[in-house]
């Protein structure tokens, strides 16, 4: 389960499993933006606030910008 304004974590896995060679152009673009506004998401949104579900796929997704501690 993910929190309200967060991209699933089977649509990130599904997002980085795909090759890029074998994405159109408008899924890569939409790959590359979904992911700069959920990392965007999740850094404003406070820890407390999150559920675990989100904690445990921000850990494992989380971008070399945001590197906190869950």
């Amino acid at each position: 389960m993910t929190d309200h304004g967060r991209r699933d974590l089977s649509d990130k896995i599904a997002a980085k499993l795909k090759p890029e060679s074998r994405k159109t152009v408008a899924e890569s673009t939409g790959d590359k933006v979904a992911g700069k506004l959920d990392a965007a998401a999740s850094r404003m949104q406070p820890q407390h606030h999150k559920s675990v579900g989100q904690k445990i796929s921000d850990a494992f997704t989380r971008d070399t910008s945001n590197r906190r501690v869950v």
